[in-house]
C-alpha cells in the first residue's frame, strides 16, 4: 500500500508516484499498477510502474474502482529548506537517526519526496554533530533517495534585530573559512547550500548610513569581518 497524503478535504487522496517508486527500486522485477485522477486535468487514468520506473500512462473512461474516485495521482513535492518536521528539528539537541527517519516519513504523508535537511544557527559543535547524524542517516537507502543534500542556514547572518529573524543572536558569528569546512566535512562532503547573506559591509562609513527595518534601531556599529574570502551564498562542490 503506497504512502497517501489527504490534504484539505477529507475525501481528497493525493498518491505521489514518486513515493510509490522508491519502495520499489532495489526490490528486483517488481510490477505495479496505480489508477486514480491525473493531477493535470482531473481524467481517469491507470499508470503501470515496472522495476521502480513508470512504464506506461493509460487514459481510461472511468475508473475501475469507484472508490478512487477522490485519489489524484501526482509527482511529489520538492521542499529545499526543512528546518523540521513531525516534532522533530534537525538543529536541535540530541538528534537521532531516527529522528530523521520519522521526519522523513511524515513529510512522505504530506506529498513531499525530495528536501534538504535545515540547520539554522547555533552552536559550531551542535552543528558539527548534527551534520554527522544525519550522514549516518543517509546509510539507510530509503533515507537517501529523499534526502540529495542539506542546507545550512546561517550562523553567518547579520546581527541586527529584524534582519537577523528569529535566528540566537548569542550564535551569529562572522564568516570563518576554517569553521565552514568543518563543518562541510561533517556532512560527508555532500552537496548543500548556505544561506550567509546580510553580513558584509564595504566599510564603516557605509555601515553609518545602513537604514534599519522599519520600527527598529540600528546598532551603532557592525562586527568585523575577516578579508579574505569574500563571502556569498555558498555550494560546495
Amino acid at each position: 500500500m503506497p504512502v497517501t497524503s489527504k490534504r484539505s478535504h477529507p475525501r481528497l487522496t493525493v498518491i505521489s508516484l514518486a513515493i510509490i517508486t522508491q519502495f520499489l527500486v532495489g526490490a528486483g522485477p517488481k510490477l505495479s499498477e496505480v489508477e486514480g485522477l491525473f493531477y493535470l486535468d482531473g481524467e481517469p487514468v491507470t499508470i503501470t510502474i515496472k522495476d521502480g520506473k513508470i512504464e506506461r500512462i493509460v487514459r481510461k473512461d472511468k475508473l475501475d474502482h469507484p472508490a478512487h474516485a477522490g485519489v489524484y495521482v501526482a509527482p511529489g513535492f520538492i521542499d529545499n529548506q526543512v528546518n523540521g518536521y513531525a516534532n522533530v528539528a534537525f538543529a536541535g539537541e540530541g538528534l537521532t537517526v531516527e529522528d530523521v527517519r520519522q521526519a522523513t516519513r511524515g513529510l512522505w504523508e504530506a506529498g513531499v519526496t525530495t528536501y534538504l535537511p535545515t540547520l539554522t544557527t547555533n552552536t559550531h559543535q551542535l552543528l558539527k554533530t548534527n551534520f554527522a547524524v544525519l550522514v549516518k542517516a543517509l546509510k539507510d537507502p530509503e533515507l537517501a533517495r529523499s534526502i540529495p543534500g542539506y542546507h545550512l542556514e546561517g550562523p553567518y547572518i547579520s546581527p541586527i534585530d529584524g534582519y537577523r529573524g528569529s535566528h540566537v543572536q548569542e550564535w551569529v558569528r562572522s564568516p570563518d573559512w576554517n569553521e565552514f569546512m568543518e563543518l562541510y566535512q561533517a556532512s560527508g562532503k555532500a552537496p548543500w547550500i548556505s544561506s550567509a547573506a546580510c553580513v558584509l559591509r564595504a566599510s564603516a562609513s557605509a555601515s553609518a548610513t545602513t537604514t534599519a527595518p522599519p520600527g527598529r534601531s540600528r546598532p551603532p556599529s557592525m562586527p568585523a569581518l575577516p578579508s579574505p574570502p569574500t563571502w556569498a551564498t555558498v555550494a560546495p562542490t
